[in-house]
């Protein structure tokens, strides 16, 4: 149980699969297994019999001790990037929405503001016709 709690990082592939009692040998078996592949596809394979399942404890070679403990590190720390990298991508995110809300709300002040400068503009140019004709009239 140890073995496959500690060592489970390594092939999130194999769980327990909500069984209420697994079968924690045959699951460090599966994960001692699938290692021995990707160590083998990596041209870097274990030597034969460097590990063994007792009846409660995993015995492990040294040099299979340390890559396996090396290799946590590597698959925790991808673990952590792409942790990083969609806290990363959801704070951008929601910075950009706030971005592209704030531009509209900008973009509809300054309509705005053109709209009543355009209205004062004309208004004042009614009113200038509007002086314009008194005058003509008190003239005339």
């Amino acid at each position: 149980k140890e073995f496959f709690n500690r060592f489970r990082v390594l092939c999130p592939s194999i769980t327990a699969k909500g069984n209420a009692d697994p079968d924690y040998k045959e699951l460090s078996k599966r994960i001692l297994a699938e290692m021995e592949a990707k160590f083998e596809r990596e041209k870097n394979p274990v030597e034969a019999k460097s590990w063994q399942v007792g009846r409660s404890k995993v015995f492990l070679k040294e040099d299979l001790q340390g890559r396996l403990e090396s290799s946590i590190g590597e698959a925790l720390k991808s673990f952590v990037i792409r942790i990083q990298k969609r806290y990363r991508g959801f704070v951008l995110k929601k910075r950009y929405r706030a971005m592209r809300k704030a531009a509209g709300l900008l973009q509809a002040s300054l309509r705005t503001l053109r709209a009543v400068t355009a209205y004062r503009a004309e208004k004042a140019r009614t009113q200038a016709c509007f002086t314009l004709q008194a005058s003509f009239r008190m003239a005339g």
